[in-house]
């Protein structure tokens, strides 16, 4: 369970971060 909320916020951030303007397809790269 610890794991997946991990990655789950991991993920968050990842895509806050290409939303900021950053290009980056960090999502997919997470995937």
């Amino acid at each position: 369970e610890a794991a997946t909320k991990a990655m789950a916020v991991a993920l968050r951030e990842a895509v806050s971060m290409d939303k900021k303007g950053r290009g980056v397809p960090s999502t997919k790269g997470a995937m």
